[in-house]
């Protein structure tokens, strides 16, 4: 899935970002594509990525599918047609 591995590209930047300088602010957010839009939340410390599904891409409507990444790794899903969110994992089909 697309997300997965700009989330996973995302996190590892990020991480280069946090040794140059010692905070995540001020780090780059990936750049919106045609299925999914990326939203960063970054403090000194902590950070969160979040993929939201695109409208009229074939996924449904938007923020149909919604990943999430963090400094820790932890990865969630918390919108997946006909699944329950997981707070543990990226669900994929």
């Amino acid at each position: 899935v697309e997300a997965h591995s700009a989330l996973t590209t995302a996190r590892i930047q990020m991480e280069q970002f946090y040794q140059d300088n010692r905070t995540y602010v001020g780090a780059t957010c990936p750049a919106a594509t045609t299925y999914f839009s990326y939203a960063c939340t970054l403090a000194a410390n902590t950070f969160t990525i979040t993929a939201s599904s695109a409208a009229n891409q074939g996924l449904g409507a938007a923020g149909s599918y919604v990943y999430t990444i963090n400094q820790s790794n932890a990865k969630t899903t918390t919108a997946f047609p006909g699944e329950k969110p997981s707070t543990t994992t990226w669900i994929s089909k």
